[in-house]
Protein backbone atom coordinates (compact mmCIF):
# COMPACT_ATOMS: atom_id res chain seq x y z
CA UNK A 1 0.00 0.00 0.00
CA UNK A 2 1.23 3.64 -0.42
CA UNK A 3 2.11 5.22 1.94
CA UNK A 4 1.25 9.25 2.05
CA UNK A 5 3.09 11.24 4.98
CA UNK A 6 2.58 14.30 6.08
CA UNK A 7 5.12 16.49 7.92
CA UNK A 8 4.03 18.79 10.28
CA UNK A 9 6.13 21.70 11.69
CA UNK A 10 5.49 25.30 13.59
CA UNK A 11 9.06 26.49 11.85
CA UNK A 12 8.82 28.63 9.30
CA UNK A 13 10.49 27.09 6.13
CA UNK A 14 11.38 30.74 4.22
CA UNK A 15 12.35 32.37 6.85
CA UNK A 16 15.78 33.90 7.67
CA UNK A 17 16.66 32.61 10.88
CA UNK A 18 17.57 28.63 11.81
CA UNK A 19 19.26 28.01 8.89
CA UNK A 20 20.28 24.59 9.89
CA UNK A 21 16.51 23.29 10.63
CA UNK A 22 15.28 24.10 7.75
CA UNK A 23 18.25 21.87 5.44
CA UNK A 24 17.59 19.32 7.79
CA UNK A 25 13.64 19.39 7.63
CA UNK A 26 14.06 19.39 3.61
CA UNK A 27 16.62 16.74 4.06
CA UNK A 28 13.98 14.47 5.90
CA UNK A 29 11.34 15.25 3.47
CA UNK A 30 13.74 14.45 0.25
CA UNK A 31 15.01 11.07 1.98
CA UNK A 32 11.21 10.25 3.06
CA UNK A 33 10.48 10.84 -0.68
CA UNK A 34 13.78 8.68 -2.13
CA UNK A 35 12.36 6.04 -0.31
CA UNK A 36 9.09 5.98 -1.98
CA UNK A 37 6.79 7.95 1.07
CA UNK A 38 5.13 10.69 -0.71
CA UNK A 39 5.68 13.56 1.82
CA UNK A 40 3.54 16.94 2.39
CA UNK A 41 4.52 19.52 4.25
CA UNK A 42 2.54 21.71 6.48
CA UNK A 43 4.59 24.77 7.99
CA UNK A 44 4.29 28.12 9.22
CA UNK A 45 4.80 30.81 6.44
CA UNK A 46 3.80 33.99 8.22
CA UNK A 47 2.63 34.42 11.71
CA UNK A 48 -0.93 33.19 11.15
CA UNK A 49 -0.19 31.95 7.77
CA UNK A 50 0.34 28.30 7.20
CA UNK A 51 0.96 26.74 4.08
CA UNK A 52 0.95 22.95 2.46
CA UNK A 53 3.92 22.11 -0.04
CA UNK A 54 4.09 19.12 -1.86
CA UNK A 55 6.39 18.16 -4.56
CA UNK A 56 8.52 21.55 -3.05
CA UNK A 57 5.54 23.34 -4.44
CA UNK A 58 2.77 25.26 -2.50
CA UNK A 59 -0.59 23.49 -2.47
CA UNK A 60 -2.35 25.70 -0.49
CA UNK A 61 -2.16 28.40 2.38
CA UNK A 62 -4.26 28.69 5.08
CA UNK A 63 -4.93 31.21 8.04
CA UNK A 64 -5.70 30.06 11.67
CA UNK A 65 -6.11 32.45 14.48
CA UNK A 66 -6.49 30.19 17.12
CA UNK A 67 -4.93 26.45 18.05
CA UNK A 68 -8.23 24.94 17.64
CA UNK A 69 -8.54 26.34 14.02
CA UNK A 70 -4.93 24.69 13.78
CA UNK A 71 -5.63 21.67 14.07
CA UNK A 72 -8.83 21.50 12.54
CA UNK A 73 -6.95 22.58 8.88
CA UNK A 74 -4.21 19.56 10.10
CA UNK A 75 -7.04 17.07 10.11
CA UNK A 76 -8.52 18.15 7.42
CA UNK A 77 -5.69 17.70 5.04
CA UNK A 78 -5.29 14.21 6.87
CA UNK A 79 -8.58 13.22 5.21
CA UNK A 80 -8.55 14.97 1.99
CA UNK A 81 -4.82 13.60 1.01
CA UNK A 82 -5.52 10.35 2.46
CA UNK A 83 -2.50 10.83 4.78
CA UNK A 84 -1.63 7.24 6.29
CA UNK A 85 1.16 8.68 8.42
CA UNK A 86 1.23 11.90 10.44
CA UNK A 87 5.20 13.17 11.11
CA UNK A 88 4.86 15.91 13.93
CA UNK A 89 8.15 18.09 15.15
CA UNK A 90 7.63 18.14 18.48
CA UNK A 91 4.81 20.45 19.07
CA UNK A 92 4.34 21.71 22.57
CA UNK A 93 1.35 19.93 24.48
CA UNK A 94 -1.15 21.44 25.00
CA UNK A 95 -5.27 20.56 26.05
CA UNK A 96 -5.63 21.33 22.12
CA UNK A 97 -3.10 18.82 20.81
CA UNK A 98 -3.98 16.17 22.93
CA UNK A 99 -7.71 16.49 21.84
CA UNK A 100 -6.53 16.65 17.99
CA UNK A 101 -4.16 13.58 18.35
CA UNK A 102 -7.39 12.17 20.16
CA UNK A 103 -9.47 12.64 17.57
CA UNK A 104 -7.08 11.37 14.40
CA UNK A 105 -6.79 8.05 16.44
CA UNK A 106 -10.13 7.46 16.91
CA UNK A 107 -11.39 8.75 13.52
CA UNK A 108 -8.59 7.89 11.05
CA UNK A 109 -6.13 4.91 10.64
CA UNK A 110 -2.99 6.98 10.95
CA UNK A 111 0.35 6.46 12.45
CA UNK A 112 1.50 9.16 14.53
CA UNK A 113 5.21 9.93 14.78
CA UNK A 114 6.69 12.59 17.02
CA UNK A 115 10.01 14.16 16.43
CA UNK A 116 11.62 14.77 19.32
CA UNK A 117 14.58 17.47 17.69
CA UNK A 118 15.56 18.65 21.39
CA UNK A 119 15.56 16.79 24.58
CA UNK A 120 15.47 17.40 27.07
CA UNK A 121 14.53 21.05 26.31
CA UNK A 122 12.80 22.41 29.43
CA UNK A 123 16.19 24.55 30.44
CA UNK A 124 16.20 26.18 26.48
CA UNK A 125 12.44 27.60 26.75
CA UNK A 126 12.03 28.51 30.50
CA UNK A 127 12.49 31.70 29.71
CA UNK A 128 11.74 32.46 25.90
CA UNK A 129 8.34 30.36 26.25
CA UNK A 130 7.59 30.29 29.72
CA UNK A 131 4.10 29.83 29.87
CA UNK A 132 3.76 27.45 27.14
CA UNK A 133 6.17 25.22 28.77
CA UNK A 134 4.06 25.40 31.66
CA UNK A 135 1.13 24.09 29.41
CA UNK A 136 3.84 21.43 28.01
CA UNK A 137 4.61 20.28 31.70
CA UNK A 138 0.98 19.74 32.50
CA UNK A 139 0.15 17.64 28.83
CA UNK A 140 2.90 16.15 27.57
CA UNK A 141 3.02 12.91 29.48
CA UNK A 142 -0.45 12.19 28.16
CA UNK A 143 0.94 11.86 24.81
CA UNK A 144 1.71 8.57 24.94
CA UNK A 145 -1.88 7.61 24.47
CA UNK A 146 -1.84 8.35 20.70
CA UNK A 147 1.46 8.50 19.75
CA UNK A 148 2.56 5.35 18.12
CA UNK A 149 6.46 5.89 18.65
CA UNK A 150 9.35 8.57 19.01
CA UNK A 151 12.59 9.62 16.73
CA UNK A 152 15.46 11.62 19.08
CA UNK A 153 18.92 12.14 18.20
CA UNK A 154 20.40 10.88 21.84
CA UNK A 155 20.26 7.70 22.84
CA UNK A 156 16.86 7.44 24.33
CA UNK A 157 14.62 4.30 24.43
CA UNK A 158 11.81 6.24 25.51
CA UNK A 159 10.56 10.12 26.31
CA UNK A 160 7.51 10.90 28.21
CA UNK A 161 6.65 6.96 28.16
CA UNK A 162 6.66 6.95 24.07
CA UNK A 163 8.99 4.41 23.04
CA UNK A 164 12.05 6.30 21.17
CA UNK A 165 14.27 5.00 18.11
CA UNK A 166 17.17 6.88 17.95
CA UNK A 167 18.71 7.97 14.56
CA UNK A 168 21.67 10.42 13.16
CA UNK A 169 21.09 14.31 12.55
CA UNK A 170 22.08 14.02 8.56
CA UNK A 171 23.23 15.94 6.30
CA UNK A 172 23.74 15.96 2.43
CA UNK A 173 27.69 15.70 1.98
CA UNK A 174 27.87 15.99 -1.74
CA UNK A 175 26.23 19.33 -1.60
CA UNK A 176 29.06 20.28 1.17
CA UNK A 177 32.47 21.04 -0.90
CA UNK A 178 35.31 20.33 0.96
CA UNK A 179 37.40 22.92 2.57
CA UNK A 180 40.35 24.20 0.75
CA UNK A 181 43.13 24.64 3.43
CA UNK A 182 44.79 28.29 2.92
CA UNK A 183 47.42 29.69 4.86
CA UNK A 184 47.29 33.02 6.72
CA UNK A 185 49.87 35.50 9.61
CA UNK A 186 46.18 35.72 11.23
CA UNK A 187 44.85 32.58 13.14
CA UNK A 188 41.37 32.56 11.70
CA UNK A 189 38.16 31.39 13.91
CA UNK A 190 34.72 30.61 12.00
CA UNK A 191 31.06 29.65 13.38
CA UNK A 192 28.04 29.49 11.26
CA UNK A 193 24.97 28.77 13.44
CA UNK A 194 21.84 30.20 14.81
CA UNK A 195 22.90 32.32 17.94
CA UNK A 196 21.50 31.13 21.26
CA UNK A 197 23.52 31.85 24.60
CA UNK A 198 23.52 28.30 24.86
CA UNK A 199 26.17 28.19 21.67
CA UNK A 200 28.75 30.42 23.96
CA UNK A 201 30.23 32.31 21.60
CA UNK A 202 30.59 34.98 24.09
CA UNK A 203 33.51 32.47 25.46
CA UNK A 204 35.31 33.14 22.45
CA UNK A 205 34.68 36.67 22.21
CA UNK A 206 36.12 37.21 25.77
CA UNK A 207 38.80 34.89 25.18
CA UNK A 208 39.72 37.50 21.94
CA UNK A 209 40.12 40.18 24.37
CA UNK A 210 42.29 38.26 26.61
CA UNK A 211 44.70 37.38 23.54
CA UNK A 212 44.80 40.81 22.33
CA UNK A 213 45.28 42.05 25.79
CA UNK A 214 48.53 40.17 26.35
CA UNK A 215 49.43 40.90 23.26
CA UNK A 216 49.78 38.01 22.18
CA UNK A 217 50.44 36.62 18.13
CA UNK A 218 49.02 35.81 15.93
CA UNK A 219 46.32 37.89 15.32
CA UNK A 220 43.04 36.23 15.62
CA UNK A 221 39.78 36.85 14.24
CA UNK A 222 36.06 35.46 14.76
CA UNK A 223 33.90 35.37 11.49
CA UNK A 224 30.08 34.83 13.06
CA UNK A 225 27.61 33.71 10.43
CA UNK A 226 24.04 33.40 11.12
CA UNK A 227 21.19 35.20 13.25
CA UNK A 228 19.60 34.87 16.22
CA UNK A 229 18.49 35.98 19.60
CA UNK A 230 22.02 36.58 20.97
CA UNK A 231 23.22 38.78 18.21
CA UNK A 232 22.52 41.86 19.58
CA UNK A 233 24.28 40.75 22.88
CA UNK A 234 27.33 39.61 21.16
CA UNK A 235 27.64 42.93 19.21
CA UNK A 236 27.48 44.43 22.39
CA UNK A 237 30.56 42.73 24.26
CA UNK A 238 32.75 42.73 21.15
CA UNK A 239 31.59 46.36 21.62
CA UNK A 240 32.71 46.30 24.74
CA UNK A 241 36.19 44.83 24.61
CA UNK A 242 36.95 47.00 21.70
CA UNK A 243 36.94 44.13 19.01
CA UNK A 244 35.12 45.62 16.06
CA UNK A 245 37.85 44.52 14.04
CA UNK A 246 38.43 41.24 15.19
CA UNK A 247 35.07 40.03 15.52
CA UNK A 248 33.05 40.18 12.03
CA UNK A 249 29.64 39.52 12.06
CA UNK A 250 28.21 38.59 8.54
CA UNK A 251 24.51 37.72 9.22
CA UNK A 252 22.88 34.88 7.39
CA UNK A 253 24.62 33.41 4.39
CA UNK A 254 23.09 30.35 2.34
CA UNK A 255 24.96 30.57 -0.44
CA UNK A 256 27.19 27.83 -0.48
CA UNK A 257 29.92 29.80 -2.60
CA UNK A 258 30.02 32.58 -0.25
CA UNK A 259 30.44 29.44 2.65
CA UNK A 260 32.53 28.06 0.62
CA UNK A 261 34.85 31.12 0.24
CA UNK A 262 34.39 31.85 4.46
CA UNK A 263 35.54 28.32 5.13
CA UNK A 264 38.58 28.24 2.82
CA UNK A 265 39.73 31.33 4.73
CA UNK A 266 39.13 29.93 8.41
CA UNK A 267 41.80 27.54 10.58
CA UNK A 268 39.11 26.42 12.85
CA UNK A 269 35.50 26.21 13.41
CA UNK A 270 33.12 27.05 16.91
CA UNK A 271 30.37 24.33 17.72
CA UNK A 272 28.09 24.38 21.10
CA UNK A 273 30.43 25.68 23.53
CA UNK A 274 28.16 26.96 26.16
CA UNK A 275 25.30 23.70 26.41
CA UNK A 276 25.80 23.71 30.24
CA UNK A 277 23.72 26.59 30.18
CA UNK A 278 20.76 24.38 30.14
CA UNK A 279 21.72 21.36 31.22
CA UNK A 280 22.70 19.51 28.30
CA UNK A 281 25.90 17.16 28.57
CA UNK A 282 25.86 15.62 25.44
CA UNK A 283 25.93 16.36 22.33
CA UNK A 284 24.71 15.73 18.38
CA UNK A 285 24.71 19.65 16.49
CA UNK A 286 24.11 19.50 12.51
CA UNK A 287 26.80 21.76 12.09
CA UNK A 288 29.55 19.42 13.34
CA UNK A 289 28.72 16.90 10.80
CA UNK A 290 29.03 19.85 8.33
CA UNK A 291 32.45 20.60 9.82
CA UNK A 292 33.39 17.33 9.43
CA UNK A 293 32.52 16.92 6.13
CA UNK A 294 34.31 20.55 4.77
CA UNK A 295 37.41 19.11 6.47
CA UNK A 296 37.95 21.45 9.12
CA UNK A 297 38.72 21.25 12.36
CA UNK A 298 36.03 22.47 15.46
CA UNK A 299 35.87 23.19 18.86
CA UNK A 300 33.12 21.48 21.52
CA UNK A 301 32.93 21.41 25.06
CA UNK A 302 30.16 17.85 25.29
CA UNK A 303 30.51 14.65 23.46
CA UNK A 304 29.57 14.33 20.02
CA UNK A 305 28.09 10.81 20.34
CA UNK A 306 28.48 11.02 16.18
CA UNK A 307 32.42 10.47 16.73
CA UNK A 308 34.52 8.51 17.76
CA UNK A 309 36.85 9.21 20.69
CA UNK A 310 40.05 11.14 21.05
CA UNK A 311 39.83 11.99 16.94
CA UNK A 312 42.67 14.52 16.24
CA UNK A 313 39.79 16.75 14.74
CA UNK A 314 37.63 17.80 17.73
CA UNK A 315 39.09 20.02 20.60
CA UNK A 316 37.53 19.85 23.87
CA UNK A 317 37.23 22.43 26.19
CA UNK A 318 35.59 23.28 29.51
CA UNK A 319 31.95 22.90 30.19
CA UNK A 320 31.52 26.01 31.91
CA UNK A 321 31.30 29.94 31.57
CA UNK A 322 35.40 30.59 31.25
CA UNK A 323 36.96 32.29 28.58
CA UNK A 324 38.27 29.67 25.69
CA UNK A 325 42.07 30.21 25.41
CA UNK A 326 43.10 31.47 22.01
CA UNK A 327 46.78 30.07 22.19
CA UNK A 328 44.98 26.52 22.95
CA UNK A 329 43.18 26.68 19.57
CA UNK A 330 46.16 27.65 17.74
CA UNK A 331 48.65 24.86 19.11
CA UNK A 332 45.39 22.39 18.46
CA UNK A 333 45.61 23.31 14.69
CA UNK A 334 49.34 23.50 14.42
CA UNK A 335 50.01 20.11 16.07
CA UNK A 336 47.71 18.12 14.38
CA UNK A 337 45.76 19.18 11.29
CA UNK A 338 47.39 18.21 7.73
CA UNK A 339 45.51 17.24 4.66
CA UNK A 340 45.14 13.70 5.37
CA UNK A 341 43.30 14.42 8.77
CA UNK A 342 41.26 16.40 6.39
CA UNK A 343 40.54 13.38 4.10
CA UNK A 344 39.92 11.31 6.61
CA UNK A 345 37.16 13.99 8.05
CA UNK A 346 35.84 13.61 4.37
CA UNK A 347 35.34 9.98 4.34
CA UNK A 348 34.25 9.69 7.80
CA UNK A 349 31.25 12.02 7.06
CA UNK A 350 30.77 10.48 3.85
CA UNK A 351 30.26 6.97 5.63
CA UNK A 352 28.03 8.19 8.43
CA UNK A 353 26.19 10.97 8.17
CA UNK A 354 24.55 10.98 4.68
CA UNK A 355 20.60 12.02 5.30
CA UNK A 356 19.73 8.72 3.33
CA UNK A 357 22.11 6.57 5.25
CA UNK A 358 21.18 7.53 9.01
CA UNK A 359 17.16 7.51 7.76
CA UNK A 360 17.49 4.10 7.04
CA UNK A 361 15.82 2.71 10.20
CA UNK A 362 13.36 4.96 10.11
CA UNK A 363 12.14 4.79 7.36
CA UNK A 364 12.19 0.81 7.94
CA UNK A 365 9.96 1.37 10.59
CA UNK A 366 7.61 3.80 8.94
CA UNK A 367 6.80 1.36 6.60
CA UNK A 368 6.09 -1.46 8.63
Amino acid sequence: MEKKLLYLTTENMYGEAYTGIRKKVWAQIESFENKGINTYILYNHNGLNKCLCYNNKKMKKFVAFTKQEYFDIVFNILVEEKISVLYVRYIMASHELLEFYKRIKENLHIKLIIDFPTYPYDEIFKNIERFTLIDDKKFRNEIKRYADFSVNYGSDNEIYGINSISILNGIDVKKIPIRRISKSEDFRIVCVSSICKWHGFDRIIVGLYEHKKNNKIPKTTFTIVGDGLELNTLKDLALKYDLEKEVNFLGNIEDEKQLKEIFDNADIAIGGIGLHRIGINKGGAIKNQEYCARGIPFVLSVKDFHFPDNVDYIKYISQDDTPVCIEELISFVNTNFNENLQKEMRKYAEDNFDWDYVMCDLIKKIKE
